[in-house]
């Protein structure tokens, strides 16, 4: 969930999801150990220009942003003494890498939130900093099945969001936004917390639904600081893809600085890029189910992946079985079983920091499942909000 830091360290998974308005209702989903929350995230829907966008963010949103810059010092500065001057030049660095209409929109909160810029950029870096060696890592995990391994042949996609440490705290910050650019792009919705651009979970009206996840140690952790951050190249991507075969092309033309797993679905199938800095490689289904946690399966040429890194190789089994366990009915409902099941019990979910076997398990902040021929989400965040429906255009 995050970006890599600026300092060649390997760091996790990132992530947030879909397009759709606003009207939800909650759906029943059995949570193991898990309370079903009270919480609801909120829903922002955005148009106009880019710095338009921003301003009505910023004037929307400007209290949940002063607190949620106050509870972010109180952990990183506070608590875990890392410097806050270093941590404003970070933010900083960070935005200097966005394409202009990208930093319109941070420009466009600072005008009307009552903040300065600097705040913003700051906010905007949260997953960033929570990739600092005390708070370290995170992990993902995506399952699509769509063809002969759902029900009725329609593609469902669930994933979860997940960190290294337990972000809890944060919940209240978890929210959709939905961008629909005037004249210049293709509304674009995303899950991510608060104020940040952090887009690792998509999905745009032309039912294209996109996640990123953290690609480990794939690729040596070999990373490049001269290039865009990945994410918000990805939320450019989804502005402009009307086709699963666009964002190919772009997913052919687009650099990255580290090493990520992307996967990309429509109504009619799902692919997985492993995306490393100085390649790409296109990893399709079997038998209409795509797995992937926080390593590379295609022929790279690397060492064997182990569970040292949050329990990749044993989460993407678990996936692997519980979708053949399915027999080809994976629906909506199933899904939501298969995303409940914690990692003890054979699933991809954790509910607390812990070691398994002698390895750290990672912490699921937030969930999603998708079905991109209907643009319908489901969204859930573990002790927060149970799964609760998200549909087009109410």
């Amino acid at each position: 969930m995050a970006v890599q830091p600026r300092n060649n360290r390997v760091i996790a998974c990132l992530l947030a999801a879909a397009i759709l308005a606003g009207g939800a209702a909650a759906e029943a989903g059995s949570s193991k150990g898990e309370s079903p929350g009270t919480g609801r995230i909120e829903v922002l829907k955005l148009s106009g220009t880019f710095r338009e966008m921003g301003r009505q963010y910023g004037a929307s949103r400007k209290a949940l942003l002063r607190d949620f810059l106050a509870d972010m010092k109180k952990l990183f500065v506070t608590e875990k003494g890392m410097s806050q001057e270093g941590l404003y030049r970070y933010a900083r660095g960070l935005y200097e890498t966005y394409p202009q209409r990208f930093k319109e929109i941070l420009i466009g909160m600072s005008e009307t939130s009552g903040m300065p810029l600097d705040d913003h950029m700051f906010i905007n870096a949260f997953e960033h900093f929570l990739f600092h060696p005390d708070l370290a890592g995170g992990a993902c995990a995506g399952i699509a099945a769509w063809g002969p391994a759902a029900s009725g042949g329609g593609l469902v996609f669930g994933r979860n969001y997940d960190f290294g440490a337990d972000v809890s705290a944060f919940n209240r910050y978890i929210g959709m936004t939905v961008f629909d650019p005037a004249g210049s792009g293709i509304p674009t919705a995303m899950i991510t917390y608060a104020g940040t651009l952090n887009a690792t979970t998509l999905m745009n009206s032309a039912g294209i639904f996109l996640e990123l996840n953290n690609g480990g140690a794939s690729a040596s952790g070999l990373s490049f600081m001269n290039r865009m951050s990945a994410p918000v190249g990805l939320l450019a991507i989804m502005l402009d893809s009307s086709s699963i075969q666009q964002v190919d092309r772009e997913m052919n033309t687009l650099n990255t600085g580290h090493a990520y797993i992307i996967n990309v679905a429509d109504a009619g199938g799902a692919v997985s890029y492993e995306w490393a800095p100085f390649g790409l490689k296109k990893i399709t289904g079997d038998g209409g189910v795509l797995v992937s946690t926080n390593h590379f399966v295609g022929d790279w040429g690397f060492a064997p992946s182990t569970d040292a890194f949050f329990l990749t190789v044993t989460r993407r089994n678990n996936l692997k079985h519980l979708a053949e366990g399915a027999g080809g009915k994976i629906n909506v409902e199933k899904m939501k079983g298969i995303l409940n099941t914690a990692i003890r019990d054979g699933g991809a979910t954790s509910y607390k920091v812990e070691t398994i076997n002698g390895h750290p398990s990672p912490f699921t902040a937030y969930q999603v499942i998708a079905e991109p021929g209907s643009r319908r989400l489901w969204i859930r965040i573990p002790g927060w909000q149970d799964w609760t429906a998200y549909d087009p255009g109410k």
